[in-house]
C-alpha cells in the first residue's frame, strides 16, 4: 500500500514515520534516443512518483553505421528509498572515433529530511556518473564500477542524488552506458538468506518451475526480478525459464508500509537444457586435390553437452556424422559443412565450414602439375574403358567428363590439361 502524500506548495511530503518522512524539492528526470537524420524522442518523468521509460530511434544506417539509438530509465522516489535505473547506447560505428546518433538517460532530484537520519548509497555504473552530493555527504562514483557508502543526512539541509549516462564512443565503436542506485533512509528491510527451485536442473525452455524463499515477516513481501523486470510477488511462484542455460531469478523484499526495499537480493539460478550453439567448426585440411582418397577431420570447436549433428550442403540436410569430432572422405568438390546439437530439449543453430577442393582435372598425382607421370595414370584408365570395370582404380578418376567411361572424350579434356601444365 502506498504511503498518503500531502502536496506543499512546490514540494510533496512523504510521512509514515519519523526515520520515513522525505521532502522532494526539484526533479530532472529524462531520456532521450536521437538517430542521425531523425527527430529527437524525449519523455521527462511529469511528477515525483514512479518513471519508467524506454525510447528506441532507428534510422537508416548510413556508410559505417547501425542507424540505432536507445534509451530508458526506471526511477522510484519513495518515503524512505529511492531507487534508479538508468541506459543509453547511441548506436554502433565502425569509423574510427565516429558516432551514429545520441542518446542520454539523466536523473537529478533534490530533497530534504526533517530530522536527522542514516542514509546508505549504493551504485553500480559502467560509463556513466552517480552519486549524492549536500552537507556533509559527498559520494560521486564515475565511469565504472560499483559502491556501498553511508553517512548522515541533517534535518532542513538540501540534498541532491543524481545519475547520467550518454554511453561513449571508444575507438570507432559506441559503448552503451548504465547506471543503477539505491538509496536508502533508516533500516531496510532483510533479504531472503536461502532459496530453491523446484525443479532445479535438466529444464526444458518454457517449463514450469516452482521459486521459492522463505516466508518474510508480516507487513513484508517478496518481489521476483529476471533481467530486472519484475515477473512476480510471493515467497513461492511459478516462472517459465527461457532458452539461456542458466538463468537467475532474483527475490527481494519489500515492507508494505513504505515500499522499501532490502538492499541485496537471493539468487535462485535454474539450469536449463537450451539449444547450444557450437563455438565454431574447424577441420584439419583444407584446399585439397580432387582426387584426394584420404580423410577430413571436423570438429565443433568446444565441447557441449548433447549430440553434435553434422550434415553437408545445408543445415537441414541429411546427417552424415555424429559426434563432437569426425572422420570422415575428403570430398571430391568443394563443400560446406554445417554442425548443430541436440539435446533432450531442442536442437540449436548451426555453424558452418567450407572445404575447399581445388578444380584440376588430370592432375592425378595432386602435385598441382598436369605431367607424364599423370598421363599414365590416364591410359591406365582408358585401356580399360568402362567405369563400372572391377579393375578400374577406385573413383575411376579418368572419367573427367562423368559419362561411365573413360574414352576419346576424356583424352581431348586431359590433352588440354596436359598442355596448361600448371594447375589454375
Amino acid at each position: 500500500m502506498r504511503a498518503a502524500c500531502l502536496v506543499v506548495g512546490t514540494a510533496l511530503w512523504f510521512s509514515v514515520s519519523a526515520w520515513g518522512q522525505v521532502q522532494y524539492l526539484t526533479q530532472a528526470r529524462s531520456v532521450k534516443a536521437q538517430s542521425a537524420g531523425l527527430p529527437a524522442q524525449t519523455a521527462a518523468a511529469t511528477d515525483f512518483g514512479l518513471f519508467n521509460v524506454g525510447l528506441q530511434s532507428i534510422g537508416t544506417p548510413e556508410t559505417q553505421s547501425t542507424g540505432q539509438a536507445f534509451a530508458g530509465q526506471t526511477s522510484v522516489l519513495g518515503p524512505m528509498q529511492m531507487r534508479c535505473s538508468g541506459s543509453a547506447n547511441p548506436g554502433v560505428s565502425v569509423g574510427y572515433y565516429s558516432g551514429y546518433g545520441t542518446a542520454f538517460s539523466k536523473h537529478n532530484v533534490t530533497f530534504s529530511v526533517p530530522v536527522d537520519m542514516p542514509v546508505n548509497f549504493i551504485s553500480n555504473i559502467s560509463y556513466a556518473n552517480v552519486g549524492l552530493t549536500g552537507p556533509g555527504i559527498n559520494f560521486a562514483h564515475g565511469y565504472m564500477g560499483s559502491a556501498n557508502e553511508s553517512g548522515t543526512l541533517l534535518a532542513g539541509q538540501t540534498y541532491t542524488v543524481y545519475g547520467e549516462t550518454y554511453g561513449e564512443i571508444q575507438f570507432g565503436h559506441a559503448l552503451p552506458g548504465s547506471f543503477s542506485y539505491t538509496l536508502t533512509l533508516g533500516i531496510p528491510p532483510a533479504a531472503p538468506t536461502s532459496g530453491s527451485a523446484s525443479p532445479s536442473s535438466n529444464v526444458c525452455p518454457g517449463d514450469a518451475v516452482v521459486v521459492s524463499v522463505p516466508a518474510p515477516p508480516a507487513g513484508h513481501v517478496i518481489d521476483w526480478y529476471y533481467n530486472e523486470v519484475l515477473v512476480g510477488t510471493g515467497a513461492q511462484i511459478t516462472v517459465h525459464p527461457p532458452n539461456v542455460s542458466s538463468p537467475a531469478y532474483l527475490a527481494q523484499t519489500r515492507r508494505l508500509s513504505d515500499g522499501a526495499v532490502s538492499i541485496n537480493r537471493k539468487a535462485v539460478t535454474v539450469s536449463v537444457n537450451n539449444a547450444a550453439t557450437p563455438y565454431a567448426a574447424q577441420v584439419n585440411r583444407d584446399n585439397l586435390c580432387q582426387y584426394d582418397n584420404g580423410t577430413i577431420q571436423l570438429n565443433a570447436g568446444v565441447q557441449y553437452s548433447g549430440t553434435f549433428l553434422w550434415s553437408a550442403g545445408s543445415c537441414d540436410g541429411p546427417t552424415i556424422a555424429t559426434g563432437f569430432s569426425v572422420t570422415i572422405p575428403a570430398p571430391k568438390v568443394t563443400t560446406t559443412y554445417y554442425v548443430r546439437i541436440m539435446n533432450s530439449c531442442l536442437t540449436g543453430d548451426c555453424v558452418s565450414r567450407t572445404v575447399h577442393v581445388r578444380d584440376c582435372p588430370g592432375d592425378f598425382t595432386c602435385d598441382g602439375l598436369v605431367l607424364d607421370n599423370d598421363f599414365v595414370a590416364f591410359a591406365s584408365g582408358y585401356d580399360i574403358l568402362v567405369c563400372s570395370d572391377p579393375s578400374m582404380p577406385s573413383g575411376c578418376p579418368a572419367d573427367l567428363n562423368a559419362d561411365g567411361f573413360v574414352d576419346d572424350a576424356d583424352f581431348v579434356l586431359f590433352a588440354s590439361a596436359y598442355g596448361t601444365l600448371v594447375c589454375p
